[in-house]
């Protein structure tokens, strides 16, 4: 069954008489033409419309109008945008700096889709370095091992903490969690205890991400630590 009205087809008798009750013409409240529409025949009708609508007092014109002639001083106009025909406005934008190369724009967060899709690389690569630190941490105790440490330098100047002792010692990766990382080496090899040496940790800081042995070296070691201690 079609609707004579808008054409609705309807595959059922009782869809066509549910849907005979909710179409019917309505006269719009600018133009007055027909329309489907409960108030406006479209969206221009709806906003020329201002008989019913909301009139601004000449004192509110005012205050808007200075408020838009301070926004223009502060942030300049919005050159880049073209504007439809008949409009007497300007869109007015503030800038930011974009959070990747720091330029600014006036889109929200990025000022293009490259830095967004950088800057989500680098987030995602940064996750997967910090999950990697995770399984390269040290998980045994050094006192469990007195002949493979110096454990003399720990009585001397104890274990480091950034507000009790600055000066103390801490466990260092002989190679580096961050080369461990670019050169995507197991996470057991860099956590292993022949890969950990005892050094103060301001003399660790300085060393950064260098390492001091090559990964054959690291190998060796562990291949001669696991002779050692078969449990391990």
């Amino acid at each position: 069954m079609k609707c004579e009205i808008c054409g609705y087809v309807a595959k059922r008798k009782c869809d066509y008489s549910r849907h005979i009750k909710r179409c019917k013409f309505n006269k719009c409240l600018y133009c007055g033409k027909d329309t489907l529409n409960p108030k406006y025949c479209n969206n221009t009708c709806s906003a020329l419309n201002t008989t019913k609508g909301r009139i601004h007092t000449d004192e509110t014109k005012s205050k808007i109008g200075n408020s838009i002639s301070e926004h223009i001083k502060k942030y300049g106009w919005d050159s880049k945008t073209k504007f439809k025909k008949g409009h007497k406005g300007a869109i007015l934008t503030i800038q930011t700096h974009c959070l990747y190369c720091n330029k600014l724009h006036s889109n929200r967060k990025f000022c293009s889709k490259k830095c967004f899709t950088l800057s989500e690389n680098e987030r995602t690569r940064s996750d997967v370095f910090n999950r990697y630190k995770l399984d390269t941490l040290f998980r045994f105790n050094v006192y469990d091992f007195p002949n493979e440490f110096d454990l003399n330098i720990i009585d001397e100047y104890g274990w480091y903490n950034p507000t009790k002792n600055i000066n103390g010692v801490a466990r260092d990766h002989t190679i580096s969690v961050y080369e461990g990382f670019k050169r995507n080496i197991k996470p057991s090899l860099i956590s292993h205890p022949a890969n950990c040496r005892i050094m103060k940790q301001i003399d660790n800081m300085k060393k950064h991400t260098k390492s001091s042995i090559s990964l054959e070296q690291l190998k060796n070691k562990i291949n001669d630590w696991n002779k050692k201690y078969v449990s391990y």
